[in-house]
């Protein structure tokens, strides 16, 4: 057993000198680390959820409107559509009913029963 006093505080001193250096290593790779985990956790904590397929799809499209001199440009191509669209449903539903065969009816059937008379 060694009782020397002056090697157990030269033991000590090697040994207090190794233990810091060793931990001081150690904090100054995790300290950093450590601040920025912390640091980002709140905005990581905060973030929005992820967006559904179809709101990524809308927000990839790009929106925008006619400025307004391209609307004046257009109105009257806008109005021709609007007052058009009346006229395009009759004649839609005149050739749907056929409307032509029904005038004609109606227009030559006083004729038509004159010349059954005559005859």
């Amino acid at each position: 057993m060694n009782t020397d006093r002056s090697k157990r505080l030269l033991e000590g001193r090697r040994s207090a000198r190794r233990k810091p250096t060793r931990g001081l290593r150690r904090w100054r790779f995790f300290v950093p680390l450590a601040a920025l985990a912390f640091g980002t956790l709140p905005h990581v904590a905060g973030a929005d959820p992820p967006l559904s397929a179809d709101e990524v799809r809308n927000r990839r499209l790009v929106q925008e409107e006619r400025p307004l001199w391209r609307e004046a440009l257009a109105f009257p191509d806008d109005v021709l559509l609007i007052l058009s669209w009346p006229v395009e449903q009759f004649l839609c539903w005149a050739e749907r009913v056929r409307l032509g065969t029904r005038v004609q009816d109606v227009v030559l059937a006083p004729i038509r029963s004159e010349e059954r008379q005559e005859r």
